[in-house]
């Protein structure tokens, strides 16, 4: 997802306001357990709907950066809570404290290509070295919490067009929604966030396969050497075909509570 470097030529071919689904799968390493799941993701303007089958359950995610809104939804319960995307940050400062927002100036974020190159579809996806790095504290102890692996990215697609506005909405002041499931701890989530963040005006995102760790002297960093979690994301084909408004909304029925 991206730096805009399509070109005004490239950009004409496309019909106007066209949209953009991405088809794959999610795998999640941790606690010496794996979880895989399949991904589609939907982009149109200034929304994303994310819906991810996870071990036989299904869940949706729904950013609106107009609204400012995060909605997720879980359809075995038929229920949808709507959320801020400010009261989602002050969530994740509640439940990490005295942790360093991971948008803060001390944020380390490092993406550097390695050269080696794969298609999917009409796309060359380059492989790039990720890291991320912020400070936090975890316990009374001071650490880095590190996020580092591999991305690959379409770089000068026509695609591009298609995710320029809502990638624009995204490096917006105050819109960085933390969105809830991508990590299993607050600041997995938050760093994972913050590099789909920073990738999105550099191009699409083939796939992603990261590790996540403490990194310092005490207790909690070498426990997370012995307890590393890593989490993938695998992008297996996308179209452009126009997603219907409806796409967006809350399905009739679910029970909807407002946080």
């Amino acid at each position: 997802m991206k730096q805009l470097l399509c070109t005004l030529a490239l950009f004409s071919t496309l019909p106007a306001q066209a949209d953009l689904t991405l088809h794959g799968h999610s795998m999640v390493w941790a606690m010496a357990m794996e979880g895989t799941g399949k991904e589609t993701l939907q982009i149109t303007k200034t929304r994303m709907r994310r819906d991810l089958i996870d071990r036989g359950r299904a869940y949706t995610q729904i950013i609106d950066l107009d609204r400012h809104e995060v909605t997720l939804i879980d359809h075995a319960m038929r229920s949808a809570e709507v959320r801020a995307i400010a009261s989602l940050s002050r969530q994740a400062e509640r439940q990490l404290p005295g942790s360093v927002n991971v948008t803060d100036k001390n944020l380390r974020f490092e993406l550097k290509a390695t050269g080696a190159k794969r298609r999917l579809q009409d796309w060359t996806c380059g492989e790039n070295r990720l890291l991320v790095s912020t400070p936090a504290e975890v316990g009374g102890e001071k650490v880095e919490f590190e996020l580092s692996g591999t991305a690959w990215i379409a770089r000068h697609v026509p695609e591009q067009a298609e995710i320029e506005e809502y990638a624009k909405a995204l490096q917006s002041p105050g819109l960085s929604p933390d969105i809830p499931a991508l990590g299993r701890s607050p600041e997995q989530t938050r760093a994972l966030t913050e590099a789909l963040r920073r990738i999105a005006p550099k191009g699409l995102l083939c796939g992603l396969e990261v590790d996540l760790r403490y990194v310092g002297q005490g207790r909690v960093a070498e426990l997370s050497k012995k307890l590393s979690s890593r989490i993938a994301l695998e992008v297996e084909s996308y179209d452009r075909k126009p997603i219907p408004a409806t796409t967006f909304d809350i399905p009739k029925g679910y029970l909807t509570t407002r946080r």
